[in-house]
C-alpha cells in the first residue's frame, strides 16, 4: 500500500557551493617625492639674539651663582642664609633657557625626505663645530600621517598663537612614533616669510600622507 503524499519522503539535492576566491586588493603605493630644507639663523638675527637675551643670561647667570655659592657657604658654616641657595637655583632656570636659544640659534636644522633611501630624517647640527645634538631618523615608508596643533595665550588683552606640526608613524611590530618638526617649519617662517601651513602642507605631500588639524592643544 502506498503511502500518502504528504507522508512521502521528497529526495533533497544539496549542491556543493562553490566558494569563489574574492581578490585582495593590493596595498597602493604612496605618491612620494624628495623634499630638503635647511632653516639656519642669519648673521643680523645672531648678533640682534646674542646682545638681546645675553642680557639676560649675564644678569640672571651671575645672580644665580652669586646666590648659590654664598647659600653653599652657609650651609657648611652653619649660618642662616641657606635660603639663598634655592633662590640661587630658581635664578638659574632663566640662564638655562638662554643656553637653549642660544643652541638654537647656532645651529643648522635640517628636514629631508629621501625617497629612495625609504628615510625620514629631522637633526640639528651645532654651526662650527658640525655637532649633531638632535635627530631622527625613520622609514619613510612606516608614515601615516602628520598632524598640526596649536596654543593660544593671552596677554594684556594681546592673544599670541603657537602651531606645532609632528610626523606620526607605525613601526612592523605596531609601535608608533612620532618627530616633532615645529622649529623647522617656524625656522623656515622666520628666514624666508613662508605660510607656516603652506610648508607643512609641501611636506605631507613629499611624504604622500594628510595633513590633520588636531585643533587646540
Amino acid at each position: 500500500m502506498s503511502q500518502p503524499f504528504w507522508e512521502e519522503s521528497t529526495p533533497v539535492v544539496l549542491e556543493k557551493a562553490e566558494l569563489k576566491s574574492v581578490p585582495i586588493p593590493e596595498p597602493q603605493n604612496k605618491n612620494t617625492s624628495d623634499y630638503d630644507v635647511d632653516v639656519e639663523a642669519t648673521a643680523l638675527m645672531r648678533i640682534g639674539g646674542t646682545l638681546f637675551i645675553g642680557l639676560f643670561f649675564l644678569a640672571f647667570g651671575a645672580a644665580s651663582l652669586f646666590m648659590i655659592i654664598l647659600g653653599l657657604d652657609s650651609i657648611l658654616t652653619g649660618g642662616s642664609e641657606s635660603k639663598v641657595f634655592f633662590f640661587g637655583l630658581l635664578f638659574s632656570i632663566v640662564p638655562i633657557g638662554c643656553s637653549w636659544f642660544f643652541l638654537n640659534l647656532y645651529s643648522r636644522h635640517s628636514f629631508h625626505v629621501d625617497v629612495s633611501s625609504d628615510i625620514v630624517a629631522c637633526e640639528s647640527v651645532l654651526s662650527g663645530l658640525n655637532y649633531k645634538w638632535r635627530g631622527s631618523r625613520k622609514p619613510l615608508s612606516e608614515v601615516n600621517r602628520m598632524t598640526t596643533s596649536h596654543a593660544t595665550s593671552t596677554s594684556e588683552g594681546r592673544t599670541s598663537r603657537i602651531d606645532y606640526y609632528h610626523i606620526h608613524g607605525q613601526n612592523q611590530i605596531g609601535e608608533e612614533w612620532k618627530i616633532d618638526i615645529s622649529h623647522i617649519i617656524r625656522g623656515q617662517n622666520m628666514i624666508d616669510p613662508t605660510e607656516p601651513a603652506f610648508v607643512a602642507s609641501e611636506i605631507a605631500t613629499a611624504m604622500g600622507v594628510s595633513l590633520i588639524d588636531d585643533g587646540r592643544r
